[in-house]
């Protein structure tokens, strides 16, 4: 399927939206600014009128129309001629002076964003070319224009009810407890609005009704609220993909009192757009392959942002998998499945809506949690390897482990663990945390790392490899979750993280380790969607049942490369604290 560019087009100069529409100019005014847009990559032109502008004030204007390198040139006395003219956006600068940005299409789908573009961010009027390609507007979308995962995800089912309004998309929980917040979600720039679908069903599901608009327009925010279905929903949140987001933004910007949160996917806040004042709870989720709003510009605009704004960082996600659309050029390539992404970013906009109807601040813990984390990074890949080979700490110190933690499952899937006799550290151990969404606990983050998975080399190997010999038989899996849970119960206790009664409460409940689930080769384990750490939680036996997926093949020969190799998937820190809250709560 061809796909559109959802691109990131702001921190414009002709994207300052003025105090007041326009009207379609009679004059060819002082010159043309002839550019190549940075984002969408076409040939567009501003022509400027009005009798305030000069040849220096008008030439400067052209020189800063974006933030990004893009070439451009200003032409006194010239006037615009755009190729594949679709539209002309006339932008009122509250002088006698106006812009009249002309823009190329040559597809008919991006006409709705430059319509939305023109009214919600320009504030300008939006003139469509007699006879161009947006004068008869975008062609109805077909299913077989659509990601099957999108395309499913547009029909009603039991959960959830899907229904195509005229300037919007709604999805209405039918079984699930309805949510007294409601979100409105912005699509990216020339992206279909039903590439979102995927992400309505799972927040609809949730309780929480949502509404992608057709193009990311605020115009249409107002229909959404006052629709006559939605009278019980007490509080609204917006939420938009890159271009979505940065109109989200000015919306609530211009309507401060009207919303009470926002969520950022993929987006980042106008250069001229400060937010950092708002008194309403924000997330804002990136992912680290995303070169179109690439990480670093996402924390760079922290400031901007509100006080009490949390971020979420997916690993080896990309931008255009925060919807269903295919790829996006000039994008990165995912390390990660859209399922992966879909289900971080869903739990991250159901933990902003659970903060939104908290009400009060709720203070994040810091020192804990940061322990469990740091915990997580390094020594859970040692404490995993030292229980399931058989060694301690005293005839393998940590100095002689060398944690090797990759970025992604495909540079995992590539790493191998290793000996180096005779050079400090001796023993290499490869690692990779499998992140999970976390849309209830407001005292944790939204995404947060949940599964660590380990290699590392056999008890065998390594006495053959380095002359070691252990005290203790080879191990598994089940002897590293054990050891994982023991740890962090006495982290949090170092820490001060749980009271006598919450502790008391946690003693009531047996923890059971299941044998590991062999898998029969590394691959296996790896990329098999069931190879998953499980748990199963017993209110009435009061019992927490664990079980690991893990790959061990012993030194015989008939295992070939995998011979003496070692692979764990155990419990992270973090996901057992998140366990014992739970625990903690359900108990009397």
């Amino acid at each position: 399927m061809a796909s559109v560019l959802g691109c990131l087009c702001f921190s414009l100069g002709l994207l300052i939206p003025g105090p007041a529409l326009a009207l379609y100019p009679d004059t060819d005014g002082i010159g043309s600014c002839d550019f190549v847009n940075p984002f969408a990559n076409t040939p567009d032109c501003v022509q400027y009128t009005g009798d305030n502008w000069t040849a220096v004030t008008a030439a400067a204007d052209c020189a800063s129309l974006f933030t990004n390198p893009y070439t451009f040139q200003f032409t006194q006395g010239g006037i615009c001629a755009v190729p594949d003219h679709a539209a002309d956006c006339v932008e009122d600068m509250g002088t006698a002076d106006e812009k009249v940005n002309l823009n190329n299409a040559t597809d008919p789908s991006f006409c709705g964003t430059l319509e939305a573009v023109c009214s919600s961010v320009i504030m300008g009027d939006y003139f469509p070319v007699t006879g161009g390609v947006c004068d008869t507007g975008p062609p109805p979308v077909e299913c077989d224009d659509l990601e099957p995962e999108a395309c499913v995800a547009m029909e009603s089912n039991e959960d959830v009810e899907v229904t195509e309004e005229a300037t919007y998309i709604s999805f209405t929980p039918l079984t699930a407890m309805p949510r007294l917040t409601g979100v409105i979600f912005f699509p990216g720039a020339a992206v279909i609005p039903q590439a979102y679908a995927p992400l309505g069903q799972e927040l609809a599901k949730a309780g929480i009704y949502t509404a992608v608009l057709n193009t990311p327009d605020g115009t249409q925010v107002s229909t959404v609220i006052n629709a006559p279905g939605n009278a019980g929903i007490s509080s609204w949140a917006l939420a938009g993909h890159s271009l979505g987001g940065v109109v989200a933004a000015k919306y609530i910007l211009a309507n401060p009192a009207t919303i009470a949160g926002l969520g950022l996917l993929g987006s980042f806040p106008d250069a001229a757009d400060d937010l950092s004042s708002l008194n309403i709870k924000a997330v804002t989720v990136f992912a680290t392959n995303d070169l179109i709003a690439t990480p670093a510009e996402v924390l760079a605009a922290i400031e901007q942002m509100p006080a009490d704004t949390l971020y979420g960082k997916i690993r080896g996600g990309n931008h255009a998998q925060f919807g269903f659309y295919g790829e996006t050029p000039l994008d990165g390539d995912a390390d990660t499945s859209p399922d992966k992404q879909l289900e971080l970013t869903a739990a991250s906009l159901r933990h902003l809506v659970k903060r939104i109807e908290a009400g009060a601040p709720v203070p994040l813990e810091t020192t804990g949690r940061l322990g469990l984390n740091q915990l997580t990074n390094a020594e859970g890949a040692q404490n995993d390897f030292l229980s399931a080979s058989g060694f301690s700490m005293e005839e393998i110190p940590a100095d002689n482990i060398d944690v090797q933690r990759t970025a992604s499952v495909g540079e995992f899937v590539a790493s191998k663990p290793s000996t180096s006799a005779g050079t400090q550290p001796e023993i290499h151990l490869n690692q990779f945390v499998n992140q999970l969404g976390n849309p209830e606990q407001l005292d944790f983050p939204p995404i947060y790392d949940g599964e660590l998975q380990a290699k590392f080399l056999t008890q065998e190997l390594l006495n053959a490899n380095l002359g070691l010999m252990a005290d203790s038989p080879q191990g598994s899996c089940v002897d590293a979750n054990q050891d994982n849970r023991t740890r962090t119960e006495l982290r949090l206790d170092e820490a001060g993280l749980l009271s006598a009664a919450e502790l008391a409460k946690l003693d009531q409940w047996t923890w059971i380790y299941a044998p590991d689930i062999l898998f029969p080769t590394g691959p296996e384990f790896i990329a098999d969607e069931d190879s998953v750490v499980t748990v199963v939680i017993d209110e009435l036996a009061k019992t927490v049942t664990v079980q690991s997926p893990s790959f061990f093949a012993s030194l015989d020969p008939s295992n070939g490369a995998a011979a003496g190799r070692q692979y764990c998937k155990t419990l992270s820190y973090e996901r057992i604290y998140l366990i014992m809250l739970g625990l903690i709560e359900v108990t009397p």
